[in-house]
């Protein structure tokens, strides 16, 4: 029993020692807002934000806390000492607890503002009227909805200033108390296109319907037995939905991508990532002209889709993802050359990377 005091007390100390590193912390961030305010600069800076986080996580190697908690902690005590020199608001794909959702609160942490909007062309309102300051959006190019907010970028004035890549599981609930019984599911597009794996092989009969605000469905969820819906944990939680079958996601491994719009650009990290679309005539080597200052300029490319565009007819759209920032001068090279030989070429956002380092 000495010896569980004698821990404890130690545990106590170090909590002390905690609070007070904290309000510390607090203290500085009221200069950083003073220094901001003189020149000008806005409360939120994804860039600064995303390295503050890289360098805990790399400082917590070989430590014993987990990392996933560890990042989770300290988004939200930036997320805190952020609210405390001015309020951010930011808009998402809804509804609560919509994987939307759980991307800004990873990006931006709990203590913000959160407008949840009922389509892409809301969220990208919202944020071009002022209304709010950000907006997250789903980026996942093999998606509807992925789709469609490449289109709508290409014509907005808004730029991306981040991405997020979440792992969150998603999970079946019903009030049913085996799949068999489960006869209609509701849940967004984008879930359904995660769960496509489990849900051919366990629901193969169930009808599927897409429907991205699942508080519509309540009613029905708690009282019939063949009605289920997908969703993360805190989707369940959220509406007291008993839990059916956890971790139904195709690959565990395998992380969802979005994307956090806004009026001004990101300043250079070091570690950044540029997004370009650039439109061209349908004809033999248009392909090959378009990567060819990439390639001439040594810049690595992350990924590349094409669309076919209805207007202008016989014309495709390339969307690039590629390392550097616009304000490198490699890359302003290349963009510029891009525009000599494309209809249209323009960055849509340049921004930290999230995940594998180059």
């Amino acid at each position: 029993m000495a010896e569980l005091t004698e821990l404890r007390a130690q545990i106590d100390k170090i909590d002390a020692e905690l609070v007070g590193l904290l309000n510390r912390r607090a203290d500085i961030v009221f200069e950083v807002k003073k220094a901001k305010e003189k020149d000008k600069l806005a409360v939120y800076a994804a860039d600064r934000e995303r390295q503050i986080v890289d360098r805990v996580m790399a400082l917590s190697e070989g430590g014993s806390f987990p990392k996933p908690a560890l990042e989770r902690i300290f988004i939200n005590i930036i997320s805190a000492t952020r609210s405390l020199i001015g309020g951010i608001s930011v808009s998402y794909l809804g509804p609560e607890h919509s994987l939307e959702h759980e991307a800004a609160l990873k990006q931006f942490g709990s203590e913000v503002q959160y407008l949840p909007d009922a389509s892409i062309e809301d969220v990208l309102s919202r944020v071009e009227r002022g209304d709010a300051l950000y907006g997250v959006l789903p980026a996942q190019a093999s998606s509807p909805a992925g789709q469609r907010l490449l289109e709508l970028l290409v014509q907005s004035p808004l730029v991306i200033i981040a991405e997020v890549e979440l792992k969150e599981q998603l999970s079946l609930f019903s009030r049913s108390r085996n799949l068999s019984a489960v006869r209609r599911v509701y849940a967004p597009a984008l879930v359904f296109s995660r769960c496509e794996t489990w849900l051919k092989a366990n629901l193969p009969g169930a009808e599927r319907i897409v429907q991205e605000h699942i508080a519509a469905q309540l009613a029905e969820l708690e009282q019939d037995e063949g009605a289920g819906c997908i969703g993360v944990q805190a989707l369940g939680e959220r509406f007291s939905l008993p839990l059916l079958a956890g971790g139904i996601q195709n690959d565990a491994e395998t992380a969802s991508r979005f994307i956090v719009v806004g009026q001004k650009a990101t300043s250079p990290t070091g570690n950044d990532k540029t997004s370009l679309v650039c439109t061209v005539k349908d004809r033999a080597g248009a392909l090959r002209d378009i990567l060819r200052p990439f390639a001439e300029r040594g810049i690595t490319l992350l990924n590349i889709e094409s669309r076919a565009l209805k207007n202008p007819a016989w014309e495709y759209a390339f969307f690039i993802d590629f390392a550097g920032h616009e304000s490198d001068q490699a890359v302003r090279e290349t963009v510029d050359e891009l525009k000599q030989i494309s209809s249209f070429a323009r960055v849509l956002g340049s921004y930290p990377l999230v995940g594998a380092r180059l």
